[in-house]
């Protein structure tokens, strides 16, 4: 045999030993993949969805925290503003008017029942959730022995590393065949 075919068939072998490299990695990043797909479409427990039905809720009533500093701090838009001195409340006590607290949407004192959607949640978030969880108890029947969330998060970032690594690995070897001219 010849030098350039010994050589040839040298370029060969480490173009098959390469490609198969590359398969094996595809294999583990389709199988990797796979697990990730399964653990994100994964139901969670009831408890950690009370988790999420609980922030969504304290979410919807931030607003309403917001306007309530700005009620103290004299900055919002409407007419309420925090006077908590004595005269000012006990004029209105001993008069028998309503004072001027911005109960229901932290800007303006209504004499009726106009309540804010974030008012809303800021107040009654809890009982949302008891009952809101309580019915979906009645027609609902939760998963046993899921995942955590905590440890769904942890398992899917650990593939999220693994998954750059193999991919960095499989590009580097894809760039070395190509280098040589050497194609899939």
């Amino acid at each position: 045999m010849s030098d350039l075919s010994t050589l040839l068939d040298e370029l060969k072998k480490a173009a098959d030993s390469v490609k198969t490299d590359i398969k094996t990695l595809d294999e583990q990043i389709h199988a990797l993949n796979g697990e990730r797909e399964s653990l994100m479409n994964s139901p969670v427990s009831r408890e950690d969805f009370a988790a999420y039905v609980r922030a969504d809720l304290a979410k919807r009533g931030e607003l309403f925290q917001y306007r309530i500093k700005q009620f103290a701090d004299h900055t919002g838009r409407g007419n309420a503003k925090l006077n908590s001195s004595f005269v000012a409340l006990d004029r209105v006590f001993q008069g028998g008017r309503l004072q001027n607290f911005p109960f229901m949407n932290g800007e303006d004192c209504f004499d009726g029942f106009a309540p804010s959607a974030d008012a809303f949640f800021f107040y009654f978030g809890d009982l949302i959730a008891e009952r809101f969880m309580a019915a979906l108890d009645v027609v609902h029947d939760w998963p046993q022995g899921g995942i955590p969330v905590a440890d769904l998060r942890k398992r899917i970032a650990e593939i999220d590393h693994e998954l750059d690594t193999l991919m960095t690995r499989r590009d580097e070897l894809a760039s070395q065949l190509l280098s040589v001219g050497i194609a899939g």
